[in-house]
Parts: C-alpha cells; sequence; structure tokens
C-alpha cells in the first residue's frame, strides 16, 4: 500500500504536472534579446552562463524556486552589465509576450494551470503589476478580474482583435493581461503548448 500511494504521489506531483517554461529576455537600450543571445555574445560558459529558461511547475515550492532564480538571474545580468558597460537588464513581461521565432512561453498539462502558474509570477518573471483580464483556450472564455461577464467581455472585445476573433481548436492559450498603474493596458499574449 506504501508503495502505491509514493508511485500515485510521485505520478500525480511529476509526469501529470502542469509546467510553465518562460524563455528568459534582456532589454538593452529599448531592443529585447534573448539571454540565449547574450550568452553567445559575451561568450559566457560554465558558471557563468546565464540560465536561459525558467520551468515553473504548479507547485508553491517551484514557483518560490523560479522567484529566487529570476532574482539570482537578474543579478547576474546586472553584473555583466556593468562588467561589459552596457545598460542592458532582465526584461519582465507578460504571459506569452516577448518571442523569437525559436523562442516562446510554452505549457504542458492543463491550460487553466498554467495561466494560474502566470498569474503567481507577477514582480518577477513577470512585471511587478501584472494583472490578468482573462485567457481563452478553445472554446472556453475564463475571466479573471472578478469584473461582471457581460461587461469584461464588452471591454476585452473592444481591446483586442484578438480575443474578439478568437477561433482556436489548437492547444493555444490566449492571455489578455495588463503591468500599468491603473490596469487599463490591455496586452496580448499567446502561450502553446510545448512540443
Amino acid at each position: 500500500m506504501k508503495t502505491l500511494l509514493l508511485l500515485t504521489t510521485l505520478l500525480s506531483s511529476s509526469v501529470f504536472a502542469t509546467t510553465l517554461k518562460v524563455p528568459l529576455f534582456v532589454e538593452d537600450e529599448n531592443k529585447i534579446i534573448p539571454v540565449s543571445k547574450i550568452n553567445e555574445q559575451y561568450k559566457l560558459q560554465g558558471s557563468d552562463k546565464l540560465q536561459e529558461v525558467l520551468v515553473i511547475t504548479n507547485t508553491p515550492q517551484s514557483m518560490a524556486a523560479a522567484r529566487e532564480a529570476h532574482t539570482a538571474i537578474s543579478a547576474k545580468v546586472n553584473a555583466l552589465a556593468e562588467k561589459v558597460q552596457k545598460n542592458f537588464y532582465l526584461a519582465a513581461d507578460r504571459p506569452g509576450g516577448f518571442k523569437t521565432n525559436n523562442l516562446q512561453t510554452c505549457y504542458t498539462g492543463s491550460p487553466d494551470e498554467a495561466v494560474e502558474i502566470a498569474g503567481n509570477m507577477g514582480d518577477s518573471v513577470y512585471s511587478d503589476q501584472l494583472g490578468i483580464f482573462g485567457y481563452k483556450y478553445k472554446k472556453q472564455t475564463t475571466y479573471l478580474e472578478g469584473q461582471e461577464p457581460e461587461e469584461t467581455e464588452e471591454f476585452l472585445s473592444e481591446s483586442s482583435a484578438a480575443w474578439k476573433n478568437w477561433k482556436s481548436t489548437n492547444d493555444d492559450i490566449l492571455v489578455l493581461s495588463h503591468q500599468s498603474d491603473g490596469g487599463d493596458d490591455v496586452n496580448e499574449g499567446i502561450i502553446v503548448k510545448c512540443k
């Protein structure tokens, strides 16, 4: 019985855990650059190499570890910028925001839990003023800001053509968030299913 319980616990906490994989970016003179390019440009190896992706599962321990890792990576980026006499820093974004052809935030597991993880990463991986209005997954629409659904739908449809016209049948998640003091900016982000 103990073996079965241990096996069930391991399976539920690892194989079936929802994971958010967030590539990290640096802002340099209003240009957004993947951390991987900084590693290449400055030939960073070993312990000097900057972590390029944060992998966060839907556990409090993993989210706390991601916050700590993000703080440590930010400090390393700042030290490198000072050393090479540049003015770049680890950029805080929004869920599904920064991306390149090869790098994009992705998830495994539950889309609902993936958005929950993202929402819990404000003031670290994402902007300190991050708030999530809602998200769409296939035909599912979820509002998170505590507003009346009809009012929220009207506001988001007026603010985002992607939201208004969402007809995805794949596993992408459209997330609408804000990252300003007033919370009235609407930012679109797509979180894709990891391959």
